[in-house]
Parts: structure tokens; sequence; C-alpha cells
């Protein structure tokens, strides 16, 4: 990726994560983050944020957070990452102590539990929209969607996720490279 120090100010990076950071939570905000950096303001290669994904979830903790924290180091390197981080965070913080609050307050109130079932179908919405679309750009070949599909199965029979990641690697290792299958970077 090519240096972005002279376009993008420490201020309009703080400014955007604080807008993604509050706009979208849960698994909205990848898409968000990928429509905003990636396609809107192209200050992000498609394949380094596949691959920002996809380290991320190597990782314990928040993927989100730590994609946008990587975002903001690409994009302006430490201080980036930083400000990245601490911006995207603030809102959700914010909304959790309201959120916290609010449910106490409200617990008991049947109008406040029925819109609290709408939010649900919206993230698992977000999330497949998400999936599809890295899937697209990183399931180039036919036998990639076939190991895809069976780590899905795998993780979704509940078999550990790090037998899943490990055989996923060896399968890469043993059939893709022999093969020349290299995935999204062509």
């Amino acid at each position: 990726m090519e240096s972005n120090d002279e376009k993008i100010t420490l201020t309009e990076l703080a400014l955007l994560f604080l807008k993604l950071g509050a706009t979208s939570f849960g698994g909205a905000m990848l898409p968000l983050i990928e429509e905003t950096l990636v396609h809107q303001r192209k200050w992000v290669k498609p394949e380094d944020f596949v691959e920002t994904v996809a380290l991320a979830q190597l990782v314990p903790g928040p993927v989100t957070l730590k994609v946008a924290a990587y975002m903001g180091y690409l994009l302006r390197g430490l201080r980036g990452l930083v400000i990245a981080a601490f911006f995207f965070t603030v809102p959700s913080i914010v909304l959790v102590l309201l959120g916290s609050f609010l449910l106490f307050q409200n617990h008991q109130r049947f109008a406040f539990q029925k819109l609290l079932t709408f939010v649900d179908p919206i993230v698992v919405a977000a999330f497949l929209a998400t999936t599809y679309r890295l899937g697209r750009q990183c399931l180039a070949h036919p036998l990639e969607w076939i190991v895809a599909v069976a780590a899905f199965t795998a993780t979704w029979m509940k078999v550990s996720p790090l037998l899943v990641l490990l055989s996923c690697g060896l399968i890469g290792l043993g059939v893709f490279a022999p093969l020349g299958i290299k995935g999204a970077r062509k």
C-alpha cells in the first residue's frame, strides 16, 4: 500500500472512525468499514482489507476493533492505530453505559423487550453480507469453496476451531500449494 501520510490528516482519521463506531455495531461494522475505506474512499486495497480481517480473526478479542486499529496503522502508522482504535471504541463505550442505564430502568417494559428482538436479524444479515463479499474475493478456485464449506460445517458441528484452522492450513500446504492455487492474490 502506498503512503497516505500526505492525504489523510489525523483529525480526518479520528472523525471517520468516530463516525464508523457510532453508526454500526456488532457484525454490521465490518461491511461499513470495508465500504468506507475500500470502496468509497479507496484508501485501502481490497486484498489488504481481506488479509486484515483474516489475521484479526486469529487473535483473541473483537475482530472489528482489531481491523479498525490496523486500518489506522496502514493509513497513518502508530498514531493512526491509536487514534482509530480510540475513536472507534468511544461510541460503543458511551452506548453501553447509556444502554445499561436504560435497560436497568426499563427491563420490565414490553415495548423495550420487543425493540431488542429486531436487533439480532439485522446483525445476522450484515454478517452474512460481509461473509459473502469476502468469500467472493478470497475463494477463487472451486477447491477453496469446498474447503470453506467443509470448515463452516465442521465449526457448525462444534469441532474445535483450532482443529478446523490447522486442517485448513494443512490442506492449503498439501493440496493448494502443489497445484499452484493462490487464492485471492493471483
